[in-house]
């Protein structure tokens, strides 16, 4: 649940895209970033945030330390979208650039709007096969989890949640939330039978 959380993922979100562009700003090589991040520590990473020729860099830095963090405008599970939409928002997966390409499109202010993909690995096909100690009539014997009276809800539920849990969520501030949400539905359309539960979000707090 925590690693879930809104106010988890988006604070990834904007370290990750503040440091994406600052490391474009400077045009670190490779071998240059793999040199910064393993001597930098946490008070390191803003202070070089913060040192960013470019605004929204440093404002996310700052949105991180005195918890400014955007609002979740709109979060949606993956399966309520049409084929080609959902495929599209998958590919996103890992791919900055094309997160970063996505935003523009919500948004023609640079770095007013965050898209992120929640698709966490949720270990159902390892879970199912853990050896269990289970005794009976017949003594002690080793069975797979799945094989359990009791563990079959769990991987049951676990199975449901890879479909139901992967979503994309998107964060802005409440003053354009609108204008942004109406340009997502345009760009990535729903299936026309919903077969999910939209999140409703009150902008005004977190």
């Amino acid at each position: 649940d925590l690693y879930l959380h809104h106010a988890v993922k988006l604070a990834e979100a904007l370290i990750s895209k503040a440091t994406y562009f600052r490391m474009e700003e400077e045009d670190l090589s490779k071998n240059e970033c793999i040199g910064y991040f393993t001597r930098m520590t946490d008070a390191d990473l803003f202070r070089w945030l913060n040192s960013s020729k470019i605004d929204f860099v440093r404002e996310y830095a700052s949105r991180i330390r005195y918890r400014r963090l955007f609002k979740v405008a709109l979060s949606r599970p993956l399966v309520s979208f049409e084929p080609d939409a959902k495929k599209k928002l998958e590919s996103m997966l890992g791919d900055i650039k094309a997160l970063i390409e996505a935003e523009r499109d919500l948004s023609e202010e640079l770095g007013s709007v965050v898209l992120d993909m929640v698709i966490p690995e949720l270990g159902d096909k390892e879970l199912r096969k853990i050896p269990l100690l289970v005794g009976g009539e017949q003594g002690f014997d080793i069975v797979s989890l799945d094989e359990t009276k009791e563990g079959r809800p769990l991987v049951h539920i676990l199975k449901q949640q890879t479909h139901t849990i992967p979503s994309v969520r998107v964060y802005c501030e409440p003053t354009i939330a609108s204008k942004v949400c109406k340009r997502f539905d345009e760009i990535y359309p729903m299936s026309d039978i919903p077969s999910y539960r939209e999140d409703e979000y009150d902008l005004t707090e977190y």
